[in-house]
């Protein structure tokens, strides 16, 4: 049997009943679409207002029970370079907002070593 793949029709992606894309073999893309495995694809998506559906590859076992696995997201081939340049972008504000709490938290420890010497130093003078 031989498995003919949806068409995405006006920037739409034809989705399964479960709001996902199935793709078990790279055949199973639908056609005018690609399979997108950049991170913040789908939130980049989401920004731009672009039809994108979560790629779902297979399954892992968890627990004893199949739990579906995700990779990427399906999305029109015209919005494929836009879509790149916005994940880009979400990427660098990810990255950028990561340094800045990393930094927050560096000079939140350097106040407390500091409060810690003062108060050492003004017990040692004192009780000597």
């Amino acid at each position: 049997m031989v498995h003919i793949p949806a068409t995405a029709i006006d920037g739409q992606v034809p989705r399964s009943s479960h709001g996902h894309v199935e793709l078990w073999t790279e055949r199973h893309l639908p056609y005018g679409t690609v399979h997108m495995r950049e991170p913040g694809v789908i939130q980049a998506a989401k920004q731009l207002g672009v039809d994108a559906a979560p790629a779902m590859v297979g399954f892992d076992m968890h627990d004893g029970r199949a739990v579906p696995k995700f990779d990427g997201a399906v999305v029109c081939a015209e919005a494929v370079d836009m879509l790149r340049e916005a994940a880009a972008a979400v990427r660098e504000q990810a990255e950028d907002s990561d340094a800045r709490k990393q930094r927050a938290e560096g000079l939140e420890m350097w106040r407390t070593l500091l409060r810690t010497l003062a108060i050492r130093r003004r017990i040692e003078k004192q009780y000597g």
